[in-house]
Order: structure tokens, then C-alpha cells, then sequence
């Protein structure tokens, strides 16, 4: 994929996966053998897809800048992402996270994501808020 194809493909893939928590589009954009490792913490795909069930049960809504920086190295089939995401979790609580992440595409696929993320606003309640993985049942 070209730059342009790659920025769409992640554009698509933010949207459809991480703003909208749709678990049944992963398939679409992940391989099976996708590694993600968020502020030093790994996690597989089984692991990713338990991440992403677990903002669904605590998160009312998700939204995104536009990317402030997007990099893409064809031959080594890298992106990296600079954005902003805002939280609103189910309680109430409102936060907001810069992310900085690499993705490494094969064959079409996402095949590993590093990232770091920091806690613009409301530090406290969301600093684990890109690694979370354990299902909370609201209140």
C-alpha cells in the first residue's frame, strides 16, 4: 500500500474498531497474529479483543482528532500516528489522551502496534485507560 491507501486504511480502521468498538470488523484490519504493546505493557490479539470489549462496557463515548502527524515508511511498511482521544466513560468521567503509536502493516493487515499513550486531562481516573482489559460491569 502507498501512503494515501495506508492513511485511508487506518482512518477506516480507527473508526470502525477503536471509536466504535465493533469487534466483528477486527478480522478486517488485524492479522491473527497481531502484537500490540501499550506503554510497555504486550498483548496478543485474543488479548486486544478483551481490551476492546472492555472499553465497550465502561465507555459511553470515544472520539479522535485528526491525526497531527502521520509518517509512513513504504519499504518497511510502518505508519506512525500522533492524536488526540477524547473519553467519556459511562460514570461521567470525561478525559482526554495523546497517543503516539507505530503500526506495522503485512500483506494488508496490521500486524503490530507500539504505542505510548499520555493522560492530557483527568490523569488519575484515566492513566490505564489504553491497556485496560478486565471487563467491569456498570453500576
Amino acid at each position: 500500500m502507498n501512503k494515501n491507501e495506508v492513511y485511508t486504511f487506518l482512518s477506516n480502521m480507527y473508526k470502525d474498531v477503536l471509536l466504535d468498538l465493533n469487534v466483528n470488523k477486527v478480522s478486517q484490519y488485524f492479522s491473527p497474529d497481531y502484537i500490540q504493546v501499550t506503554d510497555g505493557l504486550q498483548s496478543n490479539l485474543n488479548e486486544f479483543l478483551n481490551h476492546l470489549l472492555t472499553l465497550k462496557s465502561i465507555v459511553k463515548s470515544l472520539s479522535q482528532s485528526p491525526f497531527y502527524h502521520f509518517l509512513y515508511d513504504e519499504e518497511e511498511e510502518a505508519a506512525t500516528l500522533r492524536y488526540d482521544v477524547n473519553v467519556e466513560k459511562k460514570t461521567g468521567e470525561k478525559g482526554k489522551v495523546e497517543v503516539i503509536a507505530i503500526f506495522t502493516l503485512i500483506n494488508g493487515k496490521i500486524i503490530k502496534c507500539h504505542e505510548l499513550t499520555h493522560v492530557i486531562e483527568n490523569k488519575e481516573e484515566f492513566r490505564d485507560i489504553g491497556k485496560i482489559n478486565t471487563i467491569v460491569n456498570p453500576v
